[in-house]
């Protein structure tokens, strides 16, 4: 859904001064001038209302919402520029004009400002909030994080090749510079463990506490370690002599090795496990995430992309997380929901009914009421989404209004003795207008939610869709087909169940 907000989130590698990242954030700005001016040139005016640059953290978490963000941790390497688009109702032509949406102003403010020099990370949201998470994220868990880092630069790699997709990352975050200690097996019968290893090199370059002085209301802590000549440099560390249990001195590289290494900012585990979520932005117009999805995970999940790449590191598992995850809890939780529903409607039906068929055809409708609801959709431009979903199961239950009181008005007219073609055609002639009339004014009290242009409408907008047109669409249906139904109902039941003989014979 388009936001009334667009956020964009600068990552520079840990550690960065300030003053590198200010640059950036500069160039950024530059680039927001630029587009301003552009839009204004085509006559649109200002297209903004307000712009938030924050140097240091990115409190708006760049998720396309300001107003409802929870704010992120902060560092001299992380900036965040955040815009607040003018309203789609105070816009010329009540906001209908596609290039001031917030995904394409997103898009010409991403190109205005070009590559951005020692950048980890620059990403766009324009997204609404409520999104149920990333159109593309793949999780990857395991034990040995070589394999991890390595399956996800695969995945980055193929998901580039796909057209529509942009702002591809992992959320993996290598931390500063640090030296990691191995100690040598052979250090064991010394009594040496890594323990023992890591407390040593600290007391060296860092100090141990040996007292504390009271000086006034301070105090005044008495470190001892290397001198400062000798703890400058990295090679200080091979000089370094490791002090055994029985108080004899070894040399440094005779009980262990070191290298140096990126360390990790942050650690993300799931159920124990390291995980490494691989995402990617989308373009929706250009972009078919089914198709994409579908291509990743194979037909029979053994011939996908992700299950042949499983195969060359065993230890590394995969799932879709997102709104592929978020889609798969709804349409199960709906599955369910939904029949329970059914189930209740047909109760309801056949208890006044007297009848075990009769909900049946007053039922049937049910279906064509998602033809009206897809045709809606087409007629009115707009994708087929979870909310047009929750749309067509809360119209199961109103286009059965209709063929209940058909139903009800043949079933009457044939307790008082009219024949059954002749109770079908006053049910029809005497029906029509309160059918049609409860139908009409229901789709003309939708009117308002589907032309309404704000960004609080635009939730509501798929599910009145489906729920006026498929009303609409299933009047007409029930005028013609519940009749016949019920006729042929009823040819059926002469023809498998014999009149009933009188007492006399």
């Amino acid at each position: 859904m388009p936001s009334d907000y667009i956020v964009a989130k600068l990552v520079m590698p840990e550690g960065t001064p300030v003053e590198l990242t200010t640059r950036a954030i500069e160039q950024m700005n530059d680039g927001l001038n630029q587009l301003i001016e552009e839009v204004k040139e085509e006559g649109h005016g200002e297209p903004f209302d307000n712009v938030v640059i924050t140097i240091g953290g990115q409190p708006f978490e760049g998720n396309g919402d300001p107003i409802n963000a929870s704010g992120s941790g902060t560092g001299t390497h992380i900036a965040e520029i955040a815009v607040e688009l003018v309203k789609r109702e105070d816009l010329p032509g009540g906001g209908n004009i596609e290039s001031l949406s917030a995904p394409n102003l997103a898009n010409r403010w991403r190109d205005m400002i070009g590559p951005v020099a020692g950048v980890k990370e620059l990403s766009f949201n324009a997204n609404a909030a409520g999104a149920a998470g990333m159109p593309i994220d793949i999780q990857l868990s395991g034990r040995d994080f070589d394999s991890l880092q390595a399956v996800s630069e695969a995945i980055k790699a193929k998901l580039a090749t796909y057209e529509g997709l942009f702002d591809i990352k992992d959320n993996y975050s290598s931390g500063k510079r640090e030296i990691k200690l191995d100690i040598h097996p052979s250090a064991e019968p010394l009594g040496l463990r890594q323990s023992d290893l890591g407390r040593q090199v600290r007391a060296a370059f860092y100090g141990v506490e040996a007292q504390r002085i009271q000086r006034g209301r301070d105090d005044i802590k008495v470190m001892v370690r290397y001198p400062l000549d000798e703890r400058q440099s990295v090679e200080n560390l091979e000089d370094l002599r490791i002090r055994t249990f029985d108080g004899h001195e070894v040399p440094f590289d005779e009980v262990a090795d070191f290298k140096i290494t990126d360390g990790f900012s942050s650690i993300t585990r799931v159920d124990r496990r390291r995980v490494i979520n691989i995402t990617a932005d989308a373009d929706k117009n250009i972009a078919d995430l089914g198709l994409i999805k579908a291509d990743l995970k194979g037909k029979q999940e053994l011939d996908g992309f992700l299950s042949s790449l499983m195969k060359d590191y065993p230890g590394v598992s995969w799932t879709f997380e997102g709104e592929a995850r978020e889609q798969a809890d709804i349409f199960a939780s709906l599955q369910q929901m939904t029949l329970i529903a059914l189930f209740i409607i047909y109760a309801l039906l056949a208890i006044p009914l007297k009848s075990y068929i009769q909900p049946v055809i007053v039922m049937i409708v049910i279906p064509f009421g998602l033809i009206g609801a897809i045709g809606g959709h087409i007629i009115m431009g707009q994708p087929m989404s979870i909310l047009s979903v929750l749309g067509f199961v809360a119209l199961a239950g109103v286009v059965v209004n209709d063929s209940l009181v058909l139903v009800d008005f043949i079933n009457q007219e044939r307790a008082q003795g009219m024949p059954l073609r002749k109770a079908i055609e006053e049910a029809g002639a005497l029906r029509f207008r309160p059918i049609i009339l409860t139908s009409l004014t229901t789709f003309a009290g939708l009117l308002p939610v589907l032309f309404e242009t704000s960004l609080q409408a635009q939730f509501l907008i798929p599910m009145a869709i489906s729920l006026s047109f498929g009303v609409l669409f299933a009047t007409f249906i029930t005028l013609l087909l519940v009749p016949a139904f019920y006729s042929i109902l009823e040819d059926l039941r002469e023809k498998f169940i014999p009149a009933e003989t009188s007492p006399s014979k």
